[in-house]
Formats: C-alpha cells, structure tokens, sequence
C-alpha cells in the first residue's frame, strides 16, 4: 500500500461528514485541537499531544522499534467496553421508531444505504468482536500534565510493573488514518440516557444535510453509516472512564483496508499467546511516513513513580539513542505525584 496524501478539500469534505455521521466525534476532535492550540490557531501548524502509559518494558521495546503494539480486543483489560457500545447499538434498534427514523432518513439519501449498512454491520460483528486490534492513547495536556502525567492513570497500574508515559507530539493534519489505513477515533463517555440520543443526532444531521449527502458519489452514505455504527461499537464508553480521554487507533482486518500496519512477530504478552499488529512509525514501510516518524513524534518521556527511577532513566536514554533522539536525556521526565500505597 502507497501511503496516501488527502488534498484540502477531501480533509473539509471527510471532517463534515463525521460531523453528520459521528457527531461526538467531530465534537471531541474539535475541543482536542482548540485546547491544545487554541480556537484561531491555523490548522496548518497546529498539533495535538497524546501519552501512551504503558510499563517501563513495553515502552523501552516501542522506542527501540518505533512501533507502537496494536492488541486484540479480546485481550485487553477493557474488552468490556467493546460490548458496552455494543449494547448502546442494540438498545437502540430494538426501539423500532428510533430504527425506522435512522433507516428512513439515510435511505432517503441514497436508496437502501441505510439498510445495506445495518445488514454489513450485523454481518460482520462477530469478526469485528473477536478480531479488532487497537492501540490506546490518552489526551495529554501539555500545560497541566506536562511533565507529571496523570494521578489516575499512574493509580490504576501503581500495584504492578514501572510504568511509563510516551507522550506525543502529532501534527493536526497528519492524516494517520489515510497514511496508515488505520481508523482513529476519540472514545465517547456516555451516561445512559445520552445513550439513547446517539444516534437520534444523526438523524437530524442527515436530514439537515440531505443536499450536501445527495452530490456525493453513490456508496459514500452506506459506508459512513457503517462507520458511525463501529464507531459507536469500538469507542463508547461508560461515563464513569470519562477521565481516561481515550482515543483508539483500530485496525479491523474484515473491511479489508489496505493499510501499512504489519503483523509483529511478537505472540505471546504477559503470557497469553495472541496476535499483535504494530504501527510502523519508523518510516521502514514507506518514504511518505517520515512525518510519521516516532522519533519526531516523541515529545516527552514521563517516568511514573518508582523506587526505580535511575535504573529506568538510564534504559530509556539507551533507548531514546537506539530511536534516534537527539539529545535523549533532555526528553525524560521523572513524575513526582506521591502515590500513596
């Protein structure tokens, strides 16, 4: 796969249509981007900061290689969330005037779009359950968290191994989803009766939009419907994970995607036999994801607390000079917070 560059108007025309079909999406990325930089910041120099807290080992193996591991679902402490979105979706079209006003509005645009998506989704569900793959990043604010991190994220892995926070550096318009094939989402905390209202926004948006859907090229509808759907699926969440700030990055093999993500040779993590993807951000896929380059991405490395701050500090400026750094030991950082045990 040739990583692909969108011009201007394919970025405004995909950010709108996740604005009709993902609208807490479009919201998240809209308040990501105007805290980080601002609400007049250009789009052209702006960037947005994510930390990926993961143990001392597994941070150590993603800087030497510069590729970040893509997991199974299924494998994952959080699986459960899967399914949390899972049931939103079922809740949902099992109020048979909320599934006809859904079916109605999107198939007005395009006939039985709105029905072929649905069909494709029920479909492919078990494969998307059971066959996902992501990896998991966390809104870093770079003025209050800068170079402490965040208490809970170090509380909620203070009983097992060091821990370590990647924090990135990522230009707005990047484009890693077109670059890498991948799908990249911020994840929505719902309380339940937002949960009911989901898809009712989009809805209205259809509706409103009916012009704008009709001028794009037939398949565009049933295909961003699908989208909204796993979306809602792979990155809802319950309210009460709302401080995570979780965004995803997803690979789902069933759509069949070309996409520059590659399987690792790694198959056993923390003892469990499984397949892992990795996002390959050394540029060794292709010259157009130098951008892409983890060694540029990197912005800061967060030591968490620990009784073994030197010994980690020191594997990580090995690290860092595998990687490519410059300059490594002016990029880590030793948290601070007091953890109490």
């Amino acid at each position: 796969m040739v990583a692909k560059t969108l011009s201007k108007e394919e970025i405004e025309r995909g950010m709108k249509l996740e604005g009709i079909f993902a609208p807490q999406t479009r919201e998240l990325r809209d308040k990501k981007f105007i805290s980080d930089n601002g609400p007049n910041a250009p789009s052209e120099s702006a960037r947005i900061f994510f930390a990926h807290y993961t143990s001392a080992e597994a941070a150590i193996k993603i800087l030497r290689s510069k590729r970040p591991w893509m997991r199974s679902t299924t494998c994952m402490v959080d699986f459960s969330e899967v399914e949390f979105g899972y049931r939103i979706l079922q809740n949902y079209f099992r109020q048979q005037d909320k599934k006809n006003a859904l079916l109605n509005a999107v198939n007005a645009i395009e006939e039985n779009s709105g029905d072929q998506a649905v069909t494709a989704f029920d479909r492919l569900w078990n494969q998307l359950r059971f066959d996902t793959y992501i990896s998991c990043f966390s809104e870093h604010d770079a003025r209050e968290e800068g170079d402490i991190g965040r208490l809970s994220m170090w509380r909620a892995f203070a009983s097992s191994s060091p821990r370590v926070a990647l924090v990135f550096s990522v230009p707005w318009q990047a484009n890693v989803p077109a670059a890498l094939g991948v799908f990249v989402s911020p994840c929505a905390y719902l309380k339940s009766h937002r949960s009911a209202t989901l898809l009712d926004e989009v809805v209205a948006n259809v509706e409103k939009e009916r012009d704008f859907l009709r001028s794009l090229p037939k398949g565009t509808i049933a295909e961003w419907m699908l989208q909204s759907l796993m979306t809602i699926a792979a990155c809802t969440k319950h309210y009460g994970f709302q401080e995570e700030r979780e965004w995803r990055v997803i690979h789902a093999p069933v759509f069949g995607v070309p996409t520059q993500v590659v399987r690792s040779k790694e198959t056993v993590f923390q003892g469990v036999p499984q397949t892992i993807f990795e996002i390959p951000f050394d540029g060794a896929v292709s010259p157009a994801l130098a951008h892409l380059d983890l060694s540029v991405l990197l912005d800061r490395v967060i030591i968490g607390p620990t009784q073994f701050a030197n010994a980690i500090w020191k594997a990580l400026v090995e690290a860092l000079v595998a990687c490519g750094v410059q300059d490594p030991e002016t990029k880590i950082r030793y948290s601070d917070i007091p953890i109490r045990s």
